[in-house]
C-alpha cells in the first residue's frame, strides 16, 4: 500500500490524517453517547469501526513512509507514539460507548488496566531501545480488530447487547 503514496507525502501528515479521522469519529460519538450511556444511531457505531481500522492502517504506513523516504527520525517517532498516546484514550472511551459502561469507576478501571501496559512498554522501549508489540499470536493489530468487530456487532445489534445478562 506504500508504495501507492507518493514520496512527497510527509510520515507526520500520515500519522496526522489517521489521528484526525479518529477524532471525528470520537467526537460524533460524543455528541451522540456524551456519558458513555446513550444509545446513538447505529452508524456511530459503524464510524468508529471505520475510523479504528483507518486509523490502525495510517499508523502502519507512517513509518514504512518514512523509511522509504529516508526521513525516519528520533522526532518523528516521537510525534507518531503522542499521537498513538491519545488515540489510545479515543479508542477505549469508543470501547466505552459501544458497549454502554456509563462513567463509572469500572470505566476508568479499564481504561487504566489498558493505558498501563502502553505506558510500560514504552517506558521499556526508552530504556532498552526495543519495544514489543505482542508475543507473535496477539499484539496490537490483532486487538484493534477485535474492536473494530465489537463496533460493527454493537451497530447490528446495538449497545444492549453487552448489558444482557449471560444464559
Amino acid at each position: 500500500m506504500v508504495s501507492c503514496l507518493p514520496t512527497w507525502l510527509a510520515p507526520n501528515l500520515i500519522t496526522l490524517s489517521g489521528l484526525a479521522i479518529l477524532t471525528a469519529a470520537y467526537v460524533t460519538t460524543a455528541a451522540y453517547a456524551p456519558a458513555l450511556e446513550a444509545v446513538a444511531p447505529s452508524w456511530v457505531y459503524g464510524l468508529m469501526a471505520a475510523a479504528t481500522f483507518a486509523y490502525l492502517h495510517l499508523d502502519v504506513l507512517d513509518g514504512k513512509q518514512a523509511r522509504r523516504t529516508g526521513s525516519s527520525s528520533p522526532l518523528g517517532q516521537l510525534f507518531d507514539h503522542g499521537c498513538d498516546a491519545l488515540a489510545v484514550h479515543l479508542l477505549i472511551v469508543g470501547i466505552g460507548a459501544s458497549i454502554d459502561t456509563g462513567l463509572t469507576s469500572k470505566a476508568v478501571v479499564g481504561q487504566l488496566a489498558v493505558m498501563a501496559p502502553w505506558i510500560v512498554a514504552h517506558w521499556e522501549e526508552y530504556h532498552s531501545g526495543h519495544i514489543r508489540y505482542g508475543n507473535g499470536w496477539w499484539g496490537v493489530t490483532e486487538a484493534n480488530y477485535v474492536l473494530i468487530m465489537l463496533h460493527l456487532i454493537t451497530a447490528f445489534a446495538g449497545p444492549a447487547l453487552w448489558r444482557a445478562p449471560a444464559p
